[in-house]
């Protein structure tokens, strides 16, 4: 809401906290800039915009341009139903007068107003805007307790639940504090630098006062200034090293989240670590000790690592003497698993995987792998791999038996991974090696994917049965709450296929897992019949499916006409998509949609017919049923041409629904009628509904 008039002032907050975990600040940040966004909007109080800073301690979120005064708010009450509310002669009931004594007002001064459900009672109250200073300081703590955290505490009977303790609060409004009481958290009228290396406290005269202030006391406020500064660091650090530069954008934000005020440092390992896989070193350093590993030009390991302190110090050598103990100490437990491992080639640890359990309900891992050679057989038909059978039974053999290894036990993130490298040590064919490191891609949304068609079919088929497993024992996705990142393996199956070109049913998938899971005996009874959740499973695919398309520029409404139109190869929707984008660009299209949809209005579920010539009354018909064979016989051109000829159909169609009554009193000619629409309904759906398009005049 931008603030209007005269003499107008910034305030800011500042909630000072126990240490918040790295990747949940950003949320928390963002939660408390819309939510202030939208009370003030509530309350009237103009401001010209709201920014919200982050540290792992704190967090200062500015409102800037604060009108000194808010404007008058109408605040609107619902009762019961209008329904309920009065009697057959008008009186009003019970009802009525309990709602408008819980207002204080008298039955006459309530309205009644429209709503989605119906008219119900209102009660509209008008109050005066109020000055915008303590209107924002009496609304604070009811938008801080607003705000949705991961996972949040209490740490007083007495407090509201937040992602970690308030230890305080301060508030500046023109320069001078604000007092905001919420749940006994202590006011301060001074703010607090480094919890170490901060000096006294001090009195922010404004928010670059503020910054300025912090920055003196060693804390960044400004993530992104905190980032830069991150990355400039190592990045001049990595080169003083002899290293060249990797940008890693996931590694930066988590660095981010860890510190106030970076300081950038550097220290070295043994070099005999590096016959290790570079992988595993790699994974150590970043996953579990937040260190930048240190590349060389040709892409290999250096013996170097850098990483990021949070703290000004004096002796720098000693914290890089206390990281390299520490890495040391990893690498030499990772050296030791690694050669244990190699002592037992992959193929004997099969048996191992009897005792670990998939999930609980759906057997064990060896069951899993069993379950994984019979779908990727199944779905290298499907998609017309021939030739892969070999590779990908001995590749599914094999797939999860790295995840008995003390490597991917200790280091899960490696799974895959190692699996490869120990198969490669057992001297096991090259596509096999690939296939069982590719199974998991991608790692991440935008990591890479399978560079081979074994992996790339064995990685959906572990995919599809991971999907269907936690729908079959009714663990689905819910709201934000995804635990098993069944959305994110949705998302890389649609990848995987689109970039392989594998055209395969995903219903005819789904519906085959689904199927050797129920005629398993060591699975429990699904949470619903087999063709329920195979209808739910590929609506869920379908809806990462419009997700992943309109990220990439398609229309909405065109990604969901083509999906109505049927839901089976991705590739094949992809192209039936793209078709239908380019079609939308010729200036007929509207009209021809328009068309269209008075076909699916009338013909609705119709299954059609054989259509005979011979019950019709009208000419119309014959030229609608003409055209009509003409494009069924008419080939050339893809979709694209497709869709060119149906431009042809306008006219036929309209001239059939202005001289034709199609719901005819007679059943066989009405049948008929509808049989002629449902050829037309088909000839579209080629392509997708067009029904589903929103063109102008709807």
């Amino acid at each position: 809401m931008r603030g209007s008039g005269a003499m107008k002032k910034d305030l800011f907050i500042e909630l000072a906290v126990e240490e918040v975990p790295s990747g949940m600040s950003p949320q928390i940040a963002d939660g408390l800039k819309s939510g202030f966004e939208r009370r003030l909007g509530e309350l009237a109080v103009g401001f010209d915009k709201v920014v919200c800073f982050h540290t792992p301690r704190r967090f200062a979120l500015l409102i800037s341009g604060v009108a000194p005064r808010a404007g008058d708010v109408t605040v609107e009450s619902f009762g019961p139903s209008e329904a309920a509310a009065f009697g057959a002669d008008g009186s009003p009931t019970k009802a009525a007068l309990g709602f408008a004594k819980s207002k204080g007002a008298r039955v006459e001064e309530l309205e009644v107003a429209e709503r989605e459900k119906g008219r119900f009672l209102v009660f509209r109250k008008k109050t005066k805007g109020g000055e915008s200073g303590g209107i924002i300081a009496r609304a604070a703590p009811e938008v801080i307790r607003g705000v949705r955290c991961a996972k949040s505490m209490r740490w007083r009977e007495d407090a509201a639940a937040f992602a970690r303790p308030v230890r305080k609060i301060s508030c500046f409004y023109g320069g001078r504090p604000l007092r905001i009481e919420m749940d006994g958290v202590p006011f301060s009228a001074s703010v607090s630098g480094h919890r170490f290396a901060g000096k006294k406290p001090f009195k922010p005269a404004d928010w670059r006062a503020y910054l300025s202030g912090l920055k003196k006391n060693f804390v960044i406020a400004d993530p992104d200034e905190r980032m830069k500064a991150i990355e400039a660091g190592v990045k001049a650090e990595t080169r003083r090293l002899g290293g060249v530069y990797r940008k890693d954008p996931e590694l930066l934000e988590t660095v981010r989240g860890l510190v106030e005020h970076p300081l950038v440092l550097s220290g070295e390992f043994e070099k005999k670590f590096l016959n290790l896989p570079a992988e595993a070193l790699t994974s150590v350093m970043k996953s579990h000790q937040k260190y930048f590993p240190v590349f060389s030009k040709s892409g290999g390991l250096l013996p170097y690592f850098v990483f990021v302190c949070g703290t000004p110090v004096k002796d720098a050598a000693t914290v890089i003497r206390g990281n390299q103990r520490v890495l040391r100490a990893r690498f030499a437990d990772a050296e030791f698993f690694y050669s244990e491992d190699l002592k037992t080639p992959l193929e004997k640890r099969a048996g191992e995987l009897e005792k670990m359990v998939f999930l609980s309900g759906l057997g064990s891992y060896a069951d899993k792998t069993a379950r994984l050679e019979k779908v990727a057989a199944k779905l290298a038909r499907m998609a017309g791999k021939t030739g892969l059978d070999k590779t990908l039974k001995r590749a599914a053999k094999l797939s999860k038996t790295d995840l008995a290894t003390q490597m991917v036990f200790e280091i899960p993130e490696l799974q895959g991974v190692m699996g490869r490298r120990y198969s490669e040590a057992a001297g096991e064919d090259a596509g096999v090696c690939a296939a069982i490191e590719e199974q998991y891609m991608p790692t991440a949304r935008d990591s890479a994917l399978p560079r081979t068609d074994a992996g790339a079919i064995l990685a959906i088929a572990d995919k599809i049965d991971n999907i269907c497993s936690c729908f079959y024992l009714g663990m689905k996705p819910s709201g934000s709450s995804d635990p098993l990142a069944l959305r994110r393996q949705a998302i890389g199956l649609i990848n995987i296929a689109l970039d392989r070109g594998l055209d395969f049913s995903v219903p005819e998938l789904a519906g085959f897992v689904l199927k050797t899971l129920e005629k398993a005996p060591y699975s429990d009874k699904p949470a619903a019949k087999t063709d329920e959740i195979c209808a739910e499973v590929t609506d869920f695919i379908a809806g990462r499916f419009r997700g992943v398309m309109v990220e990439g520029g398609a229309k909405a409404d065109s990604v969901e006409a083509v999906i109505s139109a049927g839901f089976g190869g991705l590739p094949e929707c992809r192209e039936r998509l793209a078709a239908l984008e380019e079609a939308r660009k010729s200036k007929s299209f509207a009209a021809v949609a328009a068309s269209f949809k008075r076909v699916v209005n009338i013909a609705g579920e119709s299954k059609g017919g054989k259509v005979s010539a011979k019950l019709f009354e009208k000419t119309e018909e014959k030229k609608l049923l003409g055209a009509i064979e003409k494009i069924e016989k008419t080939t050339g051109g893809g979709l694209a041409g497709h869709l060119k000829r149906l431009e042809g159909l306008k006219n036929p169609v309209d001239g059939f629904f202005d001289a034709v009554m199609v719901m005819d009193k007679n059943a066989k000619v009405r049948n008929n009628r509808l049989a002629l629409l449902a050829r037309v309904k088909d000839l579209f759906f080629r392509v997708g509904d067009l029904s589903k398009l929103s063109v102008p005049g709807d």
